[in-house]
């Protein structure tokens, strides 16, 4: 907020709405923030209205005269008859400036930079308690929509915190992620476009990154691996490895076509490719495994994701690309045979 007193109106409507909201009443269980401990400027003046119409000089002889009836001595509550008065008496309501006198209480609900311009904004932290934690990505997504919705209507309110940073991120990801496939996918295209300059190269080079990707989304369904924000990071690295089994095995195909060599040798060159890439392809696949081991959930699906759409490519490769490379270069050689017998 802009001042001291907007910030604590905006704090006390907060509470007022989360506790009031019919969505969040059965979430939210409790607020902490600097609304409880400094009243809005409503509350102050309800309370000096009723302060105000308190005889407090009859509250005073009220109490000399128990104190009097009884059997202790009325000089041991002195200082009981003083605080007695100064709360049937009260000044102003405590401030900012009164609460930062209390380190440990303020130094997590206010900012420590006490210096403030015309310019400045006042800040503050209020705590939020939750019924029943989020255990699942469709929780979490509901509980930040229910508690946002809430608190539509303040102002200058920011809802924030480790599980809403990772959700708007995510979310955010989300949104962009057909946007940097199509950027990774439309550069890995146009430059090996350029370099092969022939439609079935760049195809047969394209075939194990996207079947490839599709093996991976469907085992990911079946094993119930959702998308979290490093599996769609992950995406744009399968890619870029996937990729270069094609490559390989194309530039192999297209060196022997352009040598003329025949079928056995081609066979015999994609296989020791083959070999090549399948150590390549455990190894890689060995070393995103390792974050199996971790015990964090994301990055154990990163793991997983990663060792997957890397064995899927090389099987691709292996199984698919290596005997339609040998099959295309025999039917090329009987079209270029069956050319020559007709001239």
């Amino acid at each position: 907020a802009e001042s001291e007193s907007e910030l604590i109106e905006r704090a006390h409507l907060s509470a007022q709405l989360l506790r009031s909201d019919p969505g969040a009443q059965g979430l939210v269980a409790s607020t902490v923030g600097i609304d409880a401990l400094i009243p809005s400027d409503q509350q102050a003046m309800r309370r000096r209205a009723f302060a105000n119409s308190i005889d407090v000089q009859q509250v005073l002889a009220d109490f000399d005269r128990a104190v009097e009836a009884s059997l202790f001595s009325p000089g041991a509550f002195a200082d009981y008859r003083q605080a007695l008065a100064d709360l049937l008496r009260p000044g102003d309501g405590p401030t900012l400036q009164d609460l930062r006198r209390y380190p440990d209480l303020s130094s997590g609900l206010l900012p420590h930079d006490t210096n403030h311009t015309d310019t400045a904004e006042y800040r503050a932290i209020s705590f939020i308690s939750i019924t029943r934690p989020p255990q699942t990505r469709s929780a979490r997504g509901e509980m930040i929509k229910v508690i946002r919705a809430a608190l539509h209507g303040v102002p200058g309110v920011t809802l924030t915190g480790f599980s809403v940073v990772g959700h708007d991120v995510e979310a955010e990801v989300r949104h962009e992620l057909p946007v940097l496939l199509l950027i990774a996918g439309g550069a890995v295209v146009v430059w090996l476009s350029l370099c092969y300059r022939r439609p079935g190269d760049l195809l047969f080079a394209l075939l194990p990154v996207v079947l490839g990707l599709l093996i991976t989304f469907a085992l990911m369904r079946v094993m119930g691996i959702g998308l979290n924000l490093l599996n769609l990071v992950a995406l744009p690295l399968l890619i870029g490895l996937g990729i270069d089994d094609g490559v390989l095995m194309v530039s192999i195909a297209r060196d022997c076509r352009k040598q003329g060599r025949d079928r056995q040798h081609l066979t015999q060159s994609l296989a020791m490719s083959a070999q090549a890439v399948t150590m390549t392809s455990i190894t890689t696949a060995l070393a995103f495994g390792s974050l199996l081991m971790t015990a964090v959930p994301a990055i154990r699906a990163l793991g997983t994701v990663m060792a997957i759409g890397i064995i899927a490519c090389w099987a691709v490769t292996v199984c698919l690309l290596a005997p339609l490379l040998v099959r295309y270069a025999v039917a090329s050689q009987l079209e270029h045979a069956s050319v020559e017998q007709a001239e």
